[in-house]
């Protein structure tokens, strides 16, 4: 069984972002329900996009730049359901809780979507390859509010 709901809300926003480009518009930034495409603003300045804390979601754990680029997060926080949250490592069938979140940046909303989703159920051995080969960025947060980030996750302010 395939199923493709770690990459549909990220393919659906770079639907939008072709369409919208299609049409001439140069400068947005989408939000589908937290995964994020930006252009640039008018100006040629980039967005300023907070990610939200894995655990205080009033509070963001930083804000990253965007431009001509997509932003993803995977929670365990934000999908419950009993015993459960979302995503289930497919290996043991559970939830991981090793994990809070994780934040990937790249070029394509989908990739990033399905890629926060990959590293959140990864080993952290496996990530670092992830990342080189999709050509993206990663943010992890743990439940003891640490991190892992690739080398070359933008700096957070």
């Amino acid at each position: 069984k395939l199923d493709l709901g770690a990459l549909g809300k990220g393919y659906l926003i770079d639907l939008i972002a072709k369409f919208l480009q299609t049409a001439g518009v140069q400068n947005f930034l989408i939000n589908g329900g937290g995964d994020i495409y930006a252009t640039s603003k008018a100006n040629d300045q980039s967005w300023q996009v907070a990610i939200e804390h894995p655990v205080y979601f009033d509070q963001a754990i930083g804000v990253v730049k965007l431009k001509n680029q997509a932003l993803a997060t995977s929670s365990s926080q934000r999908r419950k359901f009993g015993n459960f949250h979302h995503p289930l490592n497919f290996r043991t069938k559970r939830p991981t809780d090793d994990v809070l979140s994780v934040s990937v940046l790249t070029s394509c909303a989908m990739v990033a979507d399905g890629m926060a989703t990959a590293i959140f159920v990864s080993s952290s051995s496996d990530r670092p390859m992830m990342a080189r080969k999709l050509k993206a960025e990663y943010l992890v947060v743990f439940p003891d509010l640490g991190f892992q980030a690739s080398p070359d996750f933008p700096r957070l302010y």
